[in-house]
This record gives C-alpha cells, sequence and structure tokens, in this order.
C-alpha cells in the first residue's frame, strides 16, 4: 500500500476547504425563511467529483472522477434510506500490463507493422445502500449538516482502447487476461452540506466522502506476467462531490410545485 506524505497534505488541505464551505453555507442559511413543518420526502440525486486513490489503488491509478444516481428517503426526523450507483473513470493510469507488448521503442506494433494506438484508462464504479442522519440548522428545516455511511460493492478495471484496432492480442476476451479486473465489497462514509430551499429552485449538497474497498483480481491469470494474482487488495478514496437534489414532498407542504 502507497500513502505518501503528499496525499496527506492533500486531504489535509481538502478537508479544511470542505469544513470552510459547509460552514459559509451553515451561516448562510440561517438566516432564510423556515419551512412549514418537517414534511418527509422522497429525494432522487445526482452528482459529480473528483477522487484521490489512496492504499494498493494508488499504485495502479492516479486522480479520476466519478458521477453517480440515486434516490433516499428522507423521514420526518431526518433520517436518511437510500441507494446510490457510482462511475468512476480517470485517464491516469500507473501501471502498464501491455509492457511485454511493446517493443524497445515502447510501441505495439499492429497487425500492419505500424505502431498501435493504445491508450490505457482507468474505469470502475460502485453499487449500494446509504444509511444516515440529516442535522437541520433548526426544528423546521430540511438544510443542514448530513452524515450517512454505506456498503455495497467495487470494483475496477483497466481499460485498453485501441483505438487503431490493429491488435489482435488486446481484442475481444483477450482483453480480460490484461485489464486487472478487481472486485469486493466496500464501505463508504460521507459528510455533506445539503440546502433545500424553501421554494424549492435550490437543492444541493456539497461535501466530502470517503471509500474503502477490500478487493480481489478476480481473472484467473495475467497473461503479461503468466501468473494468478489472488492478495487481497486495500482500495481507497478521498474524494469532493457536488451533487444536484430534485426532492418530492409530503402532502405537509402546501405548494406541491416541483423546480426543475
Amino acid at each position: 500500500m502507497r500513502c505518501n506524505f503528499s496525499n496527506i497534505k492533500m486531504i489535509h488541505i481538502g478537508f479544511k476547504s470542505i469544513c470552510f464551505v459547509l460552514l459559509l453555507c451553515g451561516f448562510t442559511h440561517v438566516s432564510a425563511q423556515e419551512i412549514e413543518g418537517t414534511p418527509s420526502a422522497w429525494i432522487g440525486h445526482a452528482s459529480y467529483g473528483m477522487d484521490l486513490p489512496l492504499g494498493d489503488l494508488a499504485d495502479r491509478f492516479g486522480r479520476n472522477f466519478q458521477t453517480s444516481i440515486g434516490v433516499e428517503r428522507l423521514t420526518g426526523s431526518n433520517i436518511i434510506i437510500g441507494a446510490d450507483l457510482k462511475y468512476l473513470f480517470g485517464n491516469n493510469v500507473n501501471e502498464d500490463p501491455l509492457s511485454t507488448l511493446r517493443n524497445l521503442n515502447v510501441e505495439i506494433l499492429g497487425v500492419n507493422n505500424f505502431p498501435a494506438t493504445v491508450f490505457l484508462r482507468q474505469r470502475g464504479g460502485y453499487a449500494g445502500v446509504t444509511v444516515g442522519k440529516l442535522f437541520p440548522i433548526s426544528d423546521k428545516s430540511r438544510s443542514g449538516i448530513r452524515a450517512t455511511i454505506g456498503a455495497g460493492l467495487f470494483y475496477h478495471y483497466i481499460r485498453l482502447q485501441d483505438d487503431s484496432q490493429a491488435v489482435p492480442q488486446i481484442a475481444g476476451d483477450y482483453a480480460k487476461g490484461y485489464d486487472r479486473l478487481s472486485r469486493g465489497p466496500a464501505f463508504k462514509q460521507q459528510i455533506y452540506w445539503q440546502n433545500l430551499s424553501n421554494d424549492k429552485r435550490l437543492n444541493y449538497y456539497i461535501g466530502l466522502e470517503l471509500m474503502q474497498g477490500f478487493t480481489k483480481n478476480v481473472r484467473p491469470i495475467n497473461y503479461d506476467t503468466q501468473q494468478s494474482v489472488t492478495d487481497a487488495r486495500f482500495d481507497m478514496t478521498i474524494g469532493v462531490r457536488v451533487g444536484w437534489i430534485l426532492p418530492f414532498y409530503s402532502q405537509n407542504f402546501e405548494d406541491e410545485e416541483i423546480y426543475y
């Protein structure tokens, strides 16, 4: 596993920045008019964010981005229960599974004996459930700090992008021998500032997420090393998220119009 000083420094700076944003949002919203009652709601949300890999994941990949969608139930007592799907992608790959196919010029020759255009990309995903609690700024507000934990399935792999389509060694099912597909259970922790405006026009969240994945290589053999890798991995990410929320309130709200 790798967790160097620069990564720790970046985490510290990112955490301080998120805390500042959360504090600023809280002070800004305190003066807002409170809603009538605290109705329960179904919440749909979509987010975009950036992750910094840690642990074994940092040996394989660099910084990545992710998008997510989810649905939640926010009860009248501020309990959050939901599920979400995430898609991870990036261009920073530290491990080269195609090294044995490269010549002295670090090129991969295609079937036409010309250098092929092959790129390595990070891909991955997560699917899981979430529980947590909203700590509103007042008894009648739906805005405040939300803290959640979750559990699910995490996977990642190296995508072999052969734009020239001239390398049969990595075409079709042969790519599975090089892609390092890893999969396993994962846990995540999130702390966000959630804003649900009284007029329903400005609904968003912003905050910090940690994830820990306990994965293993699921391929029977890696073609480049001719070895089967069964070692347990500890894949970790830390990142920031910005999300858009679409709330559907119960009948407690007099105004049922939804703003997009």
